[in-house]
């Protein structure tokens, strides 16, 4: 039977672009291929590892795709020509529109030892499972990176009791997001529950040493540890996009702004697409879940209608926490406005984000926010203090999209409530917002 659209991939693109074609055109034959028998919530892994979930409890539900009509096919995609992709089974799949959803891979560094037993790169729902049999045995671990995933993965096997390392290239573990004071009450957390950081460091080596693994740092230092988990990062899965011949990018598979590729009536959604950044206008390398589901529900309108929809580049919004440490980002941080030579002014507050202060629970709020001095347009923001920084940074990053003023956000109206917010009179909004008025 031949397909309206054909999407190759089972990830958040691929299941919202299904979802979003069936709920649009219920007529339409829509069918989804994906590689692995069962999909997890990638960022649920390191929570499954920590116990802190059951690992079914992460597993995504076929229902999701087939709850609505969609074909699901567990299978390899090896070939796609002329509007016919063929599968590893030999099946072969005629279709109208194509929507590459592929993903990512795991960077794998080439050092002597990464192909050693109980040494892991977290990708997926069976290096999952394998990761988490080799725990039950061990009682240290090393985790090379020390970014979103190598964070969140130590917190949790630290909250186990496991001896924690990590190891980051750079000065700072989280650099590539947040500026410098918010890596550092990252880093002053970790160490205050025990957690041994190596920054400046990079693993140049790992060998079997009775029983455990003894990694090797470019510094000189080697670290012993039953169980390595690399988290380095990952890159565009291009891997087919390039069998087709279709144009890449710095990041992955090139598209124009309606997220069809070089290829018409081809689309691409997802980590396997190379991203726009939304205030530089540049490529960049960030790849989040929240950006490839909105990808999925444009590359999907763009397939099937005539009225297209515009991707209008990437923001990127990110939160975590480690231990009761929340942080939050979006946009550009101070660094990066600097890098790009961007005349910007920062305005800064600190409050309390209950009132009166006394209230249960109450943390810190220090929230920073950037804006470009010459339009007076916020291009970027960075908070951290207790759960209410996950919806702040969304509500800025929304603000961030339209291109809001500082008089927008200084005479912000808001909610206030003792066990919700800051006083009326500190909404850290409107606060960091006439800081920085001041200096414009």
């Amino acid at each position: 039977m031949k397909r309206d659209i054909l999407i190759i991939g089972g990830g958040p693109a691929g299941i919202s672009a299904a979802r979003f074609a069936k709920l649009m055109n219920p007529k339409l034959e829509v069918a989804l291929v994906r590689t692995s028998p069962l999909m997890v919530i990638p960022c649920a892994i390191p929570y499954s590892l920590g116990r802190a979930v059951p690992r079914d409890s992460i597993v995504i539900p076929d229902s999701m795709v087939t709850g609505v009509g969609v074909d699901l096919l567990v299978d390899v995609v090896v070939e796609v020509k002329d509007k016919v992709a063929t599968l590893q089974s030999g099946e072969k799949i005629e279709f109208d529109k194509l929507i590459l959803a592929v993903g990512s891979k795991p960077i794998v560094p080439p050092i002597p030892g990464a192909d050693l037993e109980n040494v892991f790169f977290v990708k997926d729902r069976n290096s999952m499972i394998r990761i988490e049999e080799a725990l039950e045995r061990a009682a240290s671990v090393v985790i090379v990176g020390g970014g979103f995933i190598g964070l969140e993965v130590g917190t949790e096997l630290r909250r186990r009791g496991m001896d924690v390392t990590i190891v980051e290239l750079l000065p700072h573990c989280l650099q590539t997001v947040f500026d410098e004071e918010f890596c550092e009450a990252a880093e002053f957390k970790m160490r205050s529950e025990d957690i041994r950081i190596c920054t400046r460091s990079t693993a140049i080596g790992i060998e079997e040493d009775r029983g455990m693994k003894r990694v090797h740092l470019d510094s000189g230092v080697d670290l012993l540890a039953d169980v390595v988990i690399f988290g380095i990062g990952v890159r565009a899965n291009t891997d087919l996009a390039s069998k087709m011949g279709l144009e890449l990018g710095r990041f992955g598979v090139k598209t124009n702004q309606y997220l069809e590729t070089s290829r018409e009536g081809v689309f691409a959604a997802g980590d396997c697409r190379t991203k726009i950044n939304f205030v530089t206008g540049k490529e960049t390398p960030v790849k989040l879940a929240s950006i490839a589901v909105w990808e999925g529900m444009t590359a999907a309108a763009n397939a099937i209608s005539e009225h297209r929809r515009e991707f209008p580049g990437v923001i990127g919004a990110f939160a975590t926490k480690i231990f009761d440490l929340s942080l939050g980002m979006a946009g550009l941080n101070e660094k990066m406005a600097q890098g790009e030579g961007i005349q910007y002014v920062v305005g800064t507050c600190e409050v309390p984000d209950k009132h009166p202060a006394t209230m249960p629970e109450t943390r810190n709020l220090f929230l920073k926010l950037i804006f470009d001095r010459a339009s007076g347009s916020i291009i970027g923001a960075e908070t951290q203090g207790g759960d209410s920084v996950g919806e702040l940074i969304n509500f800025l990053s929304f603000c961030i999209g339209k291109k809001m003023k500082v008089d927008d956000l200084v005479f912000l109206q808001h909610c206030s409530h003792p066990l919700l917010t800051p006083l009326p009179s500190s909404n850290p909004v409107m606060l960091a917002s006439k800081d920085a008025m001041m200096k414009m």
